[in-house]
């Protein structure tokens, strides 16, 4: 592992000059023939992009998603909103549930003065 992370320390200016050096004499230049870079240029100019049509384009696409984002956000906030207020009425209808228990047992239950008579 230790060797991986040396083989992508930076050079100082001595090696790169060294394995410049290396470079020259293992490769030399050559001059490419002009109608590989005519055909080239042509294959490239065939295949570029209309700048006004990705402009375009990626102002539809943020303008989506923008929108989208925004009617999400608000979505998840109103779903949020409606859970909290579920919770509460389910948490009000059980007290409200139980406090009817409590009275009613209160009620049926005999106290000892009404035992004894």
């Amino acid at each position: 592992m230790d060797s991986i992370i040396k083989s992508f320390r930076r050079l100082n200016s001595q090696e790169i000059l060294s394995l410049e050096e290396k470079l020259k004499e293992t490769f030399y230049p050559i001059t490419p023939r002009k109608e590989f870079v005519e055909n080239l240029n042509n294959r490239l100019m065939a295949t570029s992009f209309e700048p006004d049509r990705v402009r375009l384009k990626n102002e539809t696409q943020n303008r989506f998603v923008f929108v989208s984002g925004f009617i999400g956000g608000l979505l998840i906030i109103l779903t949020g909103i409606r859970a909290i207020i579920s919770i509460t009425g389910g948490i009000s209808l059980l007290l409200h549930h139980y406090r009817k228990n409590m009275n009613i047992k209160k009620v049926q239950s005999p106290t000892i003065v009404q035992a004894l008579n």
